[in-house]
């Protein structure tokens, strides 16, 4: 399988692309989380929470995301 990372269309607008590399992936994947947690009800999600997670936040931060997608699911099942 190949891991390599995906290749952003702007990166070649930067003079050393091959440094931004990582950073537009982390960026778009705490973009991603970011809205996930907001439909999740997570309105104060950061990076921290990746980051240093603590058990009990996390905790919370899980169930939000498991209430969200049994309530998508039965939204889904009813049309």
């Amino acid at each position: 399988e190949d891991h390599a990372q995906m290749n952003f269309s702007g990166t070649d607008a930067f003079d050393y692309p091959e440094i931004h590399e990582y950073s537009v992936g982390q960026l778009a994947l705490t973009r991603s989380l970011t809205r996930l947690m907001i439909a999740s009800g997570v309105h104060d999600f950061s990076l921290k929470d990746i980051y240093e997670p603590e058990a009990p936040r996390l905790r919370m931060i899980l169930s939000a995301i498991i209430n969200f997608a049994k309530f998508r699911e039965e939204k889904v099942a009813a049309f």
